[in-house]
């Protein structure tokens, strides 16, 4: 059966966000250092801190990014929005796994006057559909500045905040089939850093979102206290977001998209 293609472009601001837990001597250590912030981390990774002169059990692991055992996510903000194009796909590709490919054995063409040097398709119409998308579930990763009883671990969080393209997604529809805005889904993660979107949809399939290359603008970092047997342990969003290998739904998703659709039943029979 013949098919209809969509590209969804994100672009805007978004944000690489790592939380992990901390014990509460290293917090106090390091955020004393500078400020704060923790700036004095920072300093240590730029190569500004001697070693030496630091507490084995103070030395920071190898890397920011890797204090994610609370919460990880490289995702544009929720509110950006999104521009939707209808494409003509090159007849010498297939669309597999979410993607234009180029079929076995085909020379691929170049373009000199497309910087993208992407000739996999061509746009119907070069004017977008601007869409907002539908939010259909979130999870949460709130932190406190003081210790208490549903904030009782201590944590690091940081943000490298970013600007530009985040990339795109494709839809696949039958050729019958119009586009819908409402049906472009997405999952949203709450945090003290921003609201992202993290997991996309088209009338609940899963969405490959294939990365762009946003410019880092700003790189922050807080001490807190954070819930990690509770909201944190959401973390997991690629087993509770994502179909199994029968394409099953995850209980936790099936339960959010059938709530969506009894909510959404009259805008969708429009």
């Amino acid at each position: 059966m013949a098919k209809r293609y969509f590209q969804v472009t994100i672009s805007g601001y978004g944000a690489e966000v790592k939380i992990g837990r901390v014990t509460e001597e290293f917090a106090e250590y390091w955020q004393d250092k500078a400020n704060n912030e923790g700036i004095g981390l920072f300093d240590y990774w730029n190569g500004d801190a001697d070693e030496s002169d630091i507490p084995e059990e103070m030395i920071p692991l190898d890397d920011w990014f890797s204090y994610d055992d609370c919460c990880s996510t490289y995702s544009p903000y929720v509110d950006n929005g999104y521009d939707v194009y209808e494409l003509n796909p090159h007849p010498d590709t297939e669309f597999k796994d979410g993607d234009f490919i180029w079929k076995k054995g085909k020379e691929v063409p170049r373009d000199s006057e497309n910087p993208f040097k992407d000739t996999r398709f061509e746009y119907v119409d070069s004017n977008p559909l601007r869409i907002d998308g539908s939010y259909v579930t979130n999870r949460e990763a709130y932190m406190s500045d003081e210790k208490e009883e549903y904030y009782p671990d201590r944590c690091v969080a940081f943000k490298a905040m970013e600007k530009g393209d985040w990339g795109h997604l494709f839809i696949e529809l039958d050729i019958s089939e119009e586009f819908n805005p409402l049906l472009f889904q997405y999952t949203v993660l709450e945090t003290d850093m921003g609201e992202f979107a993290e997991n996309f949809f088209y009338d609940r399939k899963p969405l490959i979102h294939h990365a762009g290359s946003p410019d880092q603008k700003s790189m922050d970092c807080w001490f807190g206290y954070i819930d990690f047997e509770g909201s944190c342990q959401s973390h997991d969003h690629y087993s509770i977001y994502q179909h199994d290998e029968n394409g099953n739904e995850h209980p936790r998703l099936k339960m959010a998209f059938d709530e969506w659709y009894a909510e959404n039943e009259d805008a969708l029979n429009e």
